[in-house]
C-alpha cells in the first residue's frame, strides 16, 4: 500500500520516442498512445525503468543498497521483496504548436488539466481551477497573456493563429491560476526565466476536439536510413519512419511511495524513500526511450511534493 505521492513532471529537452512497437501505417516506429483518447502517453513500467538506470550509474558503487531498497532487487532476486516506488503512466499537459504571434505556444485541453488538477489534489495539494471548455472556434488564454496584445483583430474579435488554422481568442482568469502553477513548478535551466514567463503566457486552451488533432497529426517524424557505402543509396529495407513528442512537451503523471519492504530494512518509511528520489531527480535531465545515441529523450523531471492540505 502507497502511503505518499507526489506530482512528477517531465518537460521535453528534445524529441522524445517511448516506442510503441511496430507501426501499421506510415510511421513504422509509433509513440505510445492512450487507447481511448489516442493521446500521448509515457508508460509507468518505461519511466521507472529509465529512472532506475539514471540513479544506477550515480548508485552502483555508492548507494547500490539504497537501489534495491527503492526499486526492488533485480529480476533474478525479485522473490526476496517487492520495490517501494511506482510510478504511473504519464499523461500530456501540454503540445507546443506553431503561432504566426509567437512562434510556438503550448496548446491544452479541459481534459489535461483537469487531470493534472486530479494529480495534484491526489498529492495532498489544492487545485482550485476551473476550466470552461471552449468551443471548436475558440482558444483561451490567461488573463494578461501578451498573446492578446499581439493578436491580430478582425471586426472587434481577436484572432491567434495554431499552424494553419484560426481561433477567437479570449481571456481567462481561470486560465491563469492553471497556468501560473505549471510555471512555478518547471523552472531549472531556464535563462533568464524565459521559459517561466513563456508558460504563464502562451498556454492556449482549445477544445478537446483541435487538441486531439494536433497530438494526432503534429509531433515529430523523422526518416532513418543506412546507406550502402557501394550504391549510395538506403541499404535494403533500412529506410524507416520513427514518431517522436517534439520538443517542448509537458507531461505529468504521480509517483508513489511506500514504507520499504525489505525485513531488514524497516525503518525506512515512504517519506525517506520520496525524499531520496527527489533529492536525485529533481530539476535533473533524464533520458526516456529509444534513440539515446542522438541525443533523443532529453527530458527535465520535476518532482513536487505538495502536502498543502489538512489531512
Amino acid at each position: 500500500m502507497f502511503e505518499k505521492a507526489a506530482v512528477i513532471l517531465y518537460y521535453a529537452i528534445t524529441p522524445t520516442h517511448m516506442g510503441a512497437g511496430d507501426g501499421v501505417g506510415v510511421v513504422d516506429a509509433p509513440i505510445q498512445r492512450e487507447i481511448m483518447t489516442g493521446y500521448p502517453v509515457l508508460y509507468g513500467s518505461g519511466l521507472k525503468g529509465a529512472i532506475r538506470h539514471d540513479l544506477s550509474r550515480e548508485w552502483k558503487d555508492q548507494r547500490p543498497r539504497d537501489l534495491t531498497l527503492i526499486f526492488g532487487p533485480e529480476s533474478k532476486e525479485s522473490s526476496e521483496h517487492a520495490g517501494a516506488v511506482s510510478f504511473s503512466d504519464a499523461n500530456i499537459v501540454l503540445f507546443p504548436v506553431k503561432s504566426m504571434e509567437k512562434g510556438f505556444v503550448y496548446v491544452t485541453s479541459p481534459l489535461s488539466l483537469a487531470r493534472l488538477a486530479r494529480l495534484i489534489e491526489v498529492s495532498n495539494g489544492d487545485a482550485d481551477w476551473g476550466i470552461e471548455a471552449p468551443d471548436d472556434s475558440e482558444a483561451f488564454v490567461a488573463s494578461g497573456s501578451s498573446v492578446l496584445e499581439v493578436a491580430l483583430e478582425d471586426d472587434g474579435v481577436k484572432k491567434v493563429s495554431l499552424e494553419y488554422f484560426e481561433f477567437n481568442l479570449k481571456g481567462s482568469e481561470e486560465l491563469l491560476k492553471a497556468t501560473t502553477w505549471i510555471a512555478e513548478h518547471i523552472n531549472a535551466y531556464d535563462v533568464d526565466g524565459f521559459f517561466a514567463k513563456k508558460l504563464r503566457e502562451d498556454i492556449v486552451l482549445i477544445s478537446e476536439k483541435n487538441f486531439g488533432f494536433f497530438v494526432n497529426n503534429h509531433t515529430s517524424v523523422e526518416p532513418h536510413v543506412k546507406i550502402d557505402p557501394k550504391t549510395g543509396t538506403a541499404e535494403g529495407s533500412a529506410l524507416f519512419y520513427v514518431e517522436n513528442l517534439p520538443p517542448e512537451t509537458l507531461l505529468a503523471g504521480l509517483v508513489m511511495a511506500s514504507r520499504v519492504r525489505s525485513p531488514e530494512a524497516q525503518d525506512k518509511d515512504a517519506s525517506w524513500v520520496l525524499d531520496q528520489l527527489s533529492d536525485e531527480i529533481d530539476k535533473e535531465i533524464v533520458q526516456f526511450g529509444g534513440d539515446a545515441t542522438y541525443g533523443r529523450g532529453l527530458m527535465q523531471v520535476g518532482v513536487v511534493e505538495l502536502d498543502l492540505k489538512e489531512s
